[in-house]
């Protein structure tokens, strides 16, 4: 669990790398940039609701005392969707540095919250091997 986890967050790392290269490209338009952001957030919402529904429940059912730890966590998630909207609403405002301000911010709380995520999954890749 603990390699597909961290595959998928490097994934979405590449990808929100990418968008915020296509968002800062001199000449972009919010009509170039609607098509990438939407698949983004379709990515990050799939591996949200993946985690919230798959892996942290099996992971809080083996070592409960991360049950604080993955629901701390799983706030998070609903910050990222609440983050994925302000791009949408700056987008809509054909606002683009608004847009890449906030990707940036997504991109920094994103990259945070995976280290945490990683920690814990090697917390329980300790206490299995024990």
């Amino acid at each position: 669990m603990k390699h597909r986890i961290t595959r998928e967050h490097s994934h979405l790392e590449d990808l929100l790398d990418a968008l915020i290269r296509t968002f800062s490209k001199s000449g972009a338009t919010v009509r170039g940039l609607w098509e990438p952001f939407e698949q983004f957030a379709l990515d990050l919402e799939s591996h949200i609701e993946q985690e919230d529904r798959l892996y942290f429940p099996a992971i809080g059912a083996l070592s409960p005392d991360l049950k604080a730890s993955l629901e701390a966590l799983s706030v998070d998630h609903s910050a990222f969707t609440d983050q994925l909207r302000q791009v949408a609403d700056h987008l809509a405002h054909e606002d683009i540095e608004g847009a890449t301000r906030s990707l940036r911010n997504l991109d920094a709380s994103l990259r945070a919250h995976e280290q945490v995520e990683e920690e814990i999954l090697a917390r329980l890749d300790s206490k299995l091997e024990t």
